[in-house]
């Protein structure tokens, strides 16, 4: 673990914790405000959780925005540019081993896509929480690494698959107001809702009310991330759950901690 705020001045970055555990870089690191990183490409992929701030990246001449509560993913050899906020960012950095094929060939359009972050804001959470640990294990460290990857891989293999069932999928994330009703959501792809919900589950391992669920889930991490601090029961309003209380229960079963312990995480890492 290093020192807080060990602070390099000439590109405005801070570096709060840094491991090494098995084949995994993971850094806890926050960029100024307004602080722009020129073109440049990575030689590894990488997964960032975004704790605080935003900022706005161009990658293949496709604007990308980065906000609190984001889980993102990075392909290898991207040409890309940053620049950070006006409260700056800060991150959970994690850089990927070379040998990961699962995560190979990802198009540039694929990147930074909502999907990833619906399964992976749980192992997140749990990872930031264990690196910010006096005592982090290294094998923990290392576990919830490998339990991060893991829902983000999935997510990134389903994404380059195409078809009808990627269509009904974009649904899901981009059409919250028709993703209330299967028959709705199979009439769109010209398919039996019976048919769409065993080959959807067949294809992506949950449900379509579930993965509907993940994709609310990780929307409501988003404003829980909110600089304005939301009220919890805006938030469950907004994301359609039917009360506060069973939006609890669905963010502390999907990331393993209440809404507000989980903001409270958020703001209170190191970096602010």
């Amino acid at each position: 673990m290093l020192p807080e705020h060990a602070a390099d001045p000439d590109t405005h970055v801070r570096l709060h914790a840094l491991r090494e555990v098995g084949p995994f870089r993971i850094s806890l690191k926050s960029y100024s405000p307004a602080f722009t990183q020129p073109w440049h490409e990575h030689d590894l992929a990488s997964i960032d959780f975004v704790l605080a701030g935003a900022g706005v990246g161009t990658y293949n001449g496709r604007e990308i925005v980065s906000v609190g509560g984001a889980v993102e993913y990075f392909a290898a050899g991207i040409r890309h540019r940053f620049t950070s906020g006006a409260r700056g960012i800060r991150t959970l950095h994690v850089v990927l081993p070379p040998d990961l094929p699962a995560l190979g060939g990802i198009d540039a359009d694929t990147l930074v896509r909502e999907l990833d972050g619906s399964a992976a804001l749980g192992p997140a959470t749990s990872l930031l929480e264990e690196l910010l640990r006096p005592d982090a294990d290294p094998l923990v460290l290392e576990s919830l690494a490998m339990r991060l990857l893991d829902a983000v891989a999935g997510s990134v293999r389903a994404q380059d698959r195409g078809g009808w069932l990627r269509t009904v999928r974009d649904i899901l994330i981009e059409e919250p107001g028709l993703a209330t009703s299967l028959g709705a959501v199979a009439a769109r792809v010209d398919r039996h809702p019976a048919h769409l919900a065993r080959e959807f589950r067949r294809e992506y391992g949950v449900t379509v009310g579930e993965f509907g669920r993940r994709v609310r889930l990780n929307r409501a991490g988003r404003m829980l991330a909110a600089p304005e601090r939301p009220a919890l029961s805006r938030i469950a309003y907004h994301q359609g759950f039917s009360d506060q209380a069973h939006f609890t229960r669905s963010f502390r079963s999907h990331t393993g901690r209440a809404p507000g312990a989980f903001r409270e995480r958020l703001t209170t890492a190191p970096g602010r």
